[in-house]
C-alpha cells in the first residue's frame, strides 16, 4: 500500500494530493493510469519517482477516484 500525504497536514493543498510511492515504480503506475484513461504525474524535484500527484480540481467524483485507484 501506499504511505500517507507527502506534505505536512498545514502545508497541503486543497487541489492537489502529493502521495509518497513507498517504493512502488512510479513509472509502472503512470503507465496503469495511462491504461486506465487517466493521466498522472510522476512527481518533481527531489520527489521524482518518488512520489505521484491527483488532482481533485474539476468534474470529480467518488466513483471516478475509485476508479483511478483500481487501475494503479
Amino acid at each position: 500500500g501506499f504511505h500517507p500525504f507527502v506534505a505536512d497536514a498545514s502545508a497541503r493543498s486543497p487541489t492537489v494530493s502529493c502521495i509518497d510511492a513507498a517504493g512502488a515504480d512510479v513509472e509502472a503506475l503512470a503507465k496503469r493510469a495511462s491504461t486506465g484513461g487517466f493521466k498522472m504525474d510522476k512527481g518533481y524535484g527531489d520527489l521524482k519517482g518518488k512520489a505521484f500527484r491527483i488532482g481533485h480540481m474539476g468534474d470529480h467524483t467518488i466513483e471516478r477516484l475509485d476508479s483511478l485507484l483500481s487501475a494503479l
